[in-house]
């Protein structure tokens, strides 16, 4: 392939030199240049020591592309700005003073919602304007079927047993007024069904069909993909190693030639550095690669800096030669990594800017890649996406829920709630509350449990105070509720996690808070089995 720069140049002779390994592998075409040496042997001994003309120009130019100045001769398409729709949200209990909140407070935040009501005509006159913003699924929680978390990125449970004064008005006046109180009574179904029974199927059915991908990176729009992906080879540190990005049938092909000379040996693409992070599904556990290679062991590496020369989340993976194969990245298993040299990083799925597709020599920490092949290669893909096992469950509870077993720890119940003074007579509604807890505990699926005090009508504070532990008191306005509960899944939150929540605290941004919590205990507890079920 380098036969040409073998070829001896006499002093002060022209003569014609073709460079296929350069030239006519990348381009389709062989290109001939005419040299005169300045003394005889020059050429041969530079093509013996592996040094090549390093191209300047063409780094000038894959250098651009990614400066300010890059972004303003050639715009990254709009819909990178915000890579991947917020995705779809699935509410129960959707009619209900919490429930209607979320709806709202996820609709004004620009998701869709998927909402799980008993009656289309009571949705309609509570929900108003906003019935006709979602998708309205009238089923109870004894039906459900995969539609109905289909692409679904959470699952808000807002679901509870309705309970009230015997003789309320139509809009439940007596009830959510919080100044007066009246003695509740069971209004519809029983606890057992709606708190315990009701649950368990919304856990179980969310961990056997919610499981999903979500495109978050496709190739399909030809013009938006040549404004995203640029180049990034080796030129940057004086190799010669050429590649490109090109749009084939909706699918990327990165290809190219890749040299070992002038101590080089990597091409890669990468994406343009989002001025906003990627929204992925809170529930994602992630990516799903699907491409055809050539049978050389390629790179993904996502960055989650804003800046340029940060650390990089990195995955080998190999290709067997003109198949396509779907290759899952699990997030526990990036190594972070700067310049191919391993760090100690912790990869946050919350923050990825761009991403990044590579062939080297190297793989990590000066070892090299078993499966290199110097010279041309390929890797067709056809889209990235995140994977999740089951999307997340934000449950809400109620405080209290445990105290009914705690009676050394409260054993004065008049200065409880009053759910916990009234729980038997509400048909031991905290018992299956508990119940319907250890439910989605034990299905599998990535969670939040929260256990407000009070709730109120009133205006929301703005701040609130998180414990564990179930022994906070005091009151929360149901928005504030809504609004932590839509933070918890637009910010994330940690997952599998149990928190009370009342008003009155330092914490402003709730989303943050809730990644600070610790873990849940309730399975370790002494006060009652688990999973406990009342008898």
């Amino acid at each position: 392939g380098e036969a040409g720069m073998r070829e001896r140049v006499g002093r002060e002779n022209w003569m014609v030199v073709f460079d296929m390994a350069e030239a006519g592998f990348v381009n389709g075409t062989g290109i001939s240049f005419r040299v005169r040496g300045g003394r005889a042997g020059k050429c041969v001994r530079m093509a013996e020591n592996g040094r090549k003309p390093w191209p300047a120009a063409r780094f000038l130019k894959d250098f651009v592309f990614f400066t300010p100045i890059g972004k303003m001769m050639n715009p990254p398409p709009t819909s990178f700005q915000s890579p991947m729709e917020k995705g779809t949200v699935v509410v129960t209990g959707a009619t209900g003073g919490v429930g209607k909140r979320v709806v709202r407070e996820f609709l004004k935040r620009g998701y869709k919602v998927r909402a799980l009501v008993r009656s289309e005509e009571r949705a309609r006159k509570i929900l108003g304007a906003d019935a006709d913003k979602v998708d309205l699924l009238v089923s109870d929680l004894y039906n459900l079927h995969e539609d109905f978390f289909k692409d679904a990125n959470a699952v808000v449970s807002c679901t509870g047993t309705m309970v009230g004064p015997t003789e309320d008005t139509p809009d439940r006046e007596k009830y959510y007024q919080g100044v007066v109180f009246y003695p509740p009574v069971i209004l519809e179904d029983t606890p057992e069904n709606v708190e315990y029974r009701g649950i368990k199927e919304l856990a179980e059915k969310t961990k056997v069909l919610g499981e999903n991908t979500t495109k978050i990176l496709s190739f399909e729009n030809v013009e938006d993909a040549k404004k995203l992906w640029g180049i990034i080879d080796d030129v940057v540190m004086g190799g010669v190693s050429e590649s490109n990005i090109r749009i084939v049938d909706g699918n990327g092909v990165f290809d190219g030639f890749v040299s070992t000379a002038n101590n080089g040996g990597f091409a890669s693409v990468r994406s343009r550095t989002s001025d906003k992070p990627f929204q992925l599904s809170p529930s994602a556990v992630g990516f799903s690669l699907r491409a055809k290679g050539d049978g050389n062991r390629f790179k993904l590496i996502v960055r989650t800096e804003e800046k340029w020369d940060g650390v990089g989340f990195s995955y080998s993976f190999d290709t067997t030669k003109d198949q396509w194969i779907d290759v899952q990245v699990p997030f526990d298993e990036l190594i972070p990594v700067f310049r191919a040299k391993t760090v100690d990083a912790k990869f946050d799925p919350r923050q990825i800017r761009s991403f990044q597709l590579m062939l080297s020599k190297f793989e990590y920490d000066g070892k090299l890649n078993p499966k290199f092949t110097a010279g041309r290669f390929v890797l067709e893909v056809a889209s990235i996406s995140t994977y999740s096992n089951a999307p997340k469950v934000v449950h809400i509870s109620t405080a209290g829920v445990t105290r009914v077993h705690r009676k050394d720890e409260f054993p004065d119940l008049e200065k409880e709630p009053p759910a916990v003074r009234m729980n038997e007579m509400l048909g031991r509604i905290l018992d299956w509350k508990l119940a319907g807890e250890d439910c989605i505990r034990q299905a599998g699926v990535p969670y939040l449990i929260v256990r407000p005090c009070a709730l109120t009508e009133e205006n929301p504070s703005g701040s609130l105070q998180y414990s564990q532990g179930d022994t906070l008191k005091g009151k929360v306005p149901r928005d504030d509720i809504a609004k932590l509960a839509v933070d918890a899944i637009q910010f994330g939150s940690k997952s599998n996690i149990t928190i009370e929540v009342a008003e009155g605290g330092q914490v402003t941004n709730y989303g943050q808070a809730l990644r600070l919590e610790g873990e849940d205990k309730e399975q370790s507890r002494e006060y009652a089995e688990f999973p406990y079920v009342p008898k």
